[in-house]
Order: structure tokens, then C-alpha cells, then sequence
């Protein structure tokens, strides 16, 4: 058995950009309290603020950050862009990362960036060039969307806060808002379905993963969970959360009469050209319903195992595990690490013609080509359980168990490994050592032989 743990993310230390503006004398001290303040309300950098808000200028923020950061600036109509280099990387992980390789010299490419204080995109850029010596160089996010809309077509539309901030002023001087009638919430130019579709379409400009929308006593949180990390977004007057909550669950078809109990639904949306799929959950509290959007855009699933920053001989490693006939490899690590993900790209690896590979999961994220792929509905008695009893019946040769929850999953799993087949799961762990603790705890006899491999 191969335990796979995902790492956690590192972070370094370096002076904050204002505090540097600051130092060099660029900017006031009151300046740079207006500029957080701002950061805060509109979820942007506090380079952006200040160039929003008129105490710098975007070349001044540029060579500042050059500065600090010690890459050279890029200079549109000085530095020479060559299209065949642009697509060297998805046009997804450009935008997701804000870094554009825009020229090449043998093995230098030279990459345009608007966040060098994003190390650890810039990091795991370099698992995508692999092979490359990259140069970074600092650009103005104005130039960076010109050359967005030059080689992809125009770029989303991002929070306008005009505009948001007139939408939740008409929302709040709608009638229905104690109580939200159906046919308001669907009328296509209400404000409050205007106000839901920015809320969503800007959760997809910034790749987020996640959308809360939590209701307290005065107000209601937006946040987005990006990279792993919860951001603060939006706060709304807290007389909103009713109408926000049915107009999610009305486009999720969900029971908006039903307050009491939680509720999973599923929205699909078209964005531009592309279908993005949301899991949506409800859940009751002190303050009201609470939802979590969970994004699943399967144009930017990156099912490529090379591509998922694993270092080389981690790889080498986990590949030579999957080439195995038989045998159970487990995937553990924090939320957002990317455990889906590796599962995904692993089977996308093994799919041939000549393997039956069948998986359990709950819910069912993202649809594979030539794999069968079971929904769980533990109310009508479809369990992980059942179901692999099932799979065993349907002569498998590689079975994927979306998370081993108990024991009866987990003991079905290990006997299915031992008797001549793949099996890939998850579990949730702190860490890889606990994951052997924990299959004990859960009654798994430990003469059973497990390896485990941390790629921490």
C-alpha cells in the first residue's frame, strides 16, 4: 500500500509592498491606510489600490516592485513577444498565475508577471517549464490584459464595485425581501439574480475553488477560497441573506420552503465558452442559511501527473506505484491540496483500452472518458460499500474510492487490493503516518503490508 501525502504550502517572508512604498518615501502613511482600507473592501492588491486611488502611478507601482522584488521591467513595444512562446502554457494557467512567457533563447524563456510577491505560483510555474530557465520580469496588469485579450479574447469582466454596490442598493429597495417569492428571484434582471451571477462570475475570474456566502447578525460575508485560502470579498447588508440563499437554491433546485435541514444541489452555467458546474450546499444556522459553492471547471482541471509540481523522484515514485497490477495507493493531505486532482490524473494515466476502471464517489466532481463513475446515495441505500461489493461483481481491474470513511469501506477496499486489483482513495488525515493509525483504529488488522511515502 503507497500513502501519498500532499504537502502543505510554503510561504516566505518579504517586506509588504506598501510598507516598501512607505519606506521610499512614494507614498504617506494616511495614504497607505486608505489603500488597505480599500484592499479590504474590494478584495485587490494594495498596488492596485494605490494606483486606483491615484497615489502612484502603474509605472511607479512597476518599478517599485522591481525594486523589491529584483526582476527586471517589461516594456511593451521594447520587449520583443513572440506568439510561439505564449503557448508554451495554457491559457488557464496564464490567467490563473497572471504570467505570460512571452520570449525564448535556446533554454531561457523570459515570463512576464503582475504578482511577484505570488511565490508560490511563480514556483509552481516552473514545474509547467520544466526543463526551461525562466526570467521574470515585472509588467503593468494593464499590459498583461492587453496581451490576454490579444491571444485569448477578452478577459472576464471582474467585480466592478459601481456596479455592485447599485445592485445591492435596488435589492434593498425590493418588497419581497423578508420573505423572497419565487417568481422575483427568477426574473432574469432582477438585481438580486444580477447581484448572485457577479458574485459567481467573479469567483470564476479570480479561480476560485469555493464561494461562502455566510449570514450573521448585521451582515453577510462573500468569500472566496483561492489557492487554498479563504479571502474576504463582499459584505452586504445582513437583510440580503434571504433573497441570496433562494435565489443559489432556486438555481440549484433545491426545496426553498425548506429552511430546517441541510440541502445539496448542483448548478451547471455557461461562461463564455465554457460549462462550469458548482456542488452547492446549504446549511442552517443561528443566523440563517448558509452556502458553499464549490467550483468545478473541468476545462481547468490540469490532468497531467507532470504538471501537478511533484519533484522528480516523487514521481518516479508514485508512477512506478500506479504501474503496479495490485495493490492500494491513498491520497491524504489538507483541503485544497489537490488529492482529487492527483486521483484524477492518476486514472487518466492508467485509462486503456484494455483496463476496466470503475469509481465510487460523492459527489461525482468531474466526468472521465471510458471510466464508469458511480454516484453515492447513502438515502436510498447506495453507500461506498454497497457499491464496491458491486464493482467486485463487475470484474474491475483498477477501482478508485472517492474517500474511505468506514470501516466496512475501508475493509472491502484492502480485500479488493489484495485480490488482484488497483485501488486508489483518499482519507482524511493530518499527515501520512496517521493514515496507518488511522486504518487500525477503524479495524484494519496492521499485518497488513503498508509502505507509506510522505512528499512533503
Amino acid at each position: 500500500m503507497l500513502i501519498l501525502q500532499m504537502p502543505m504550502k510554503p510561504f516566505t517572508e518579504k517586506m509588504p509592498l506598501g510598507a516598501f512604498l512607505l519606506k521610499k518615501g512614494k507614498i504617506s502613511e494616511k495614504q497607505l491606510i486608505d489603500a488597505q482600507a480599500l484592499q479590504k473592501i474590494e478584495g485587490i492588491k494594495i498596488g492596485a489600490a494605490l494606483v486606483k486611488l491615484g497615489y502612484i502611478t502603474e509605472d511607479e507601482l512597476v518599478q517599485a516592485m522591481s525594486e523589491l522584488y529584483g526582476y527586471p521591467v517589461f516594456k511593451m513595444g521594447t520587449n520583443k513577444i513572440d506568439p510561439s512562446v505564449v503557448k508554451l502554457l495554457p491559457a488557464d494557467v496564464i490567467k490563473k498565475y497572471k504570467t505570460l512567457p512571452f520570449y525564448r533563447e535556446g533554454n531561457i524563456v523570459r515570463v512576464l508577471t503582475t504578482d511577484p510577491a505570488n511565490e508560490i505560483a511563480l514556483e509552481q510555474l516552473k514545474f509547467f517549464l520544466s526543463g526551461f530557465k525562466i526570467i521574470f520580469y515585472i509588467g503593468k496588469d494593464s499590459d498583461f490584459k492587453n496581451l490576454i485579450n490579444q491571444f485569448f479574447g477578452e478577459e472576464e469582466t471582474e467585480f466592478s464595485t459601481e456596479t455592485v454596490h447599485e445592485l445591492v442598493e435596488s435589492v434593498s429597495q425590493e418588497s419581497f425581501l423578508t420573505e423572497p417569492q419565487e417568481e422575483v428571484i427568477t426574473e432574469v434582471n432582477a438585481p438580486i439574480v444580477r447581484l448572485v451571477n457577479q458574485i459567481i462570475l467573479n469567483a470564476i475570474f479570480k479561480r476560485a475553488s469555493d464561494i461562502h456566502i455566510e449570514p450573521f447578525e448585521d451582515s453577510v460575508y462573500i468569500r472566496y477560497r483561492i489557492d487554498g485560502v479563504l479571502h474576504d470579498i463582499l459584505t452586504l447588508p445582513a437583510k440580503l441573506k434571504g433573497a441570496l440563499i433562494t435565489r443559489i437554491k432556486i438555481m440549484s433546485n433545491l426545496d426553498i420552503s425548506e429552511k430546517r435541514l441541510p440541502q445539496d444541489g448542483r448548478i451547471k452555467m455557461k461562461v463564455g465558452k465554457r460549462e462550469v458546474d458548482f456542488r452547492v450546499s446549504t446549511l442552517p444556522s443561528i443566523f440563517g442559511e448558509k452556502a458553499v459553492l464549490r467550483i468545478l471547471e473541468k476545462g481547468s482541471l490540469q490532468l497531467d501527473l507532470t504538471r501537478l509540481g511533484f519533484e522528480e523522484e516523487s514521481l518516479k515514485f508514485f508512477i512506478e506505484a500506479l504501474n503496479k497490477p495490485y495493490g492500494m495507493i491513498l491520497v491524504t493531505g489538507p483541503t485544497g491540496s489537490g488529492k482529487t486532482t492527483t486521483l484524477y490524473s492518476a486514472l487518466m494515466k492508467l485509462n486503456r483500452p484494455e483496463v476496466n476502471i470503475m469509481t465510487v464517489e460523492d459527489p461525482v466532481e468531474y466526468t472521465l472518458p471510458r471510466i464508469t463513475q458511480v454516484l453515492v446515495q447513502e438515502e436510498i441505500g447506495r453507500t461506498f460499500a454497497q457499491v464496491l461489493r458491486s464493482f467486485l461483481r463487475q470484474d474491475p481491474d483498477i477501482i478508485m474510492v472517492g474517500e474511505i470513511r468506514d470501516f466496512e469501506t475501508a475493509e472491502i477496499a484492502v480485500k479488493a487490493a489484495l485480490t488482484g486489483h488497483l485501488v486508489l482513495s483518499t482519507l482524511h488525515t493530518n499527515d501520512a503516518p496517521s493514515t496507518i493509525t488511522r486504518l487500525v483504529n477503524m479495524g484494519i488488522e496492521p499485518f497488513f503490508n503498508i509502505l507509506f511515502r510522505d512528499f512533503n
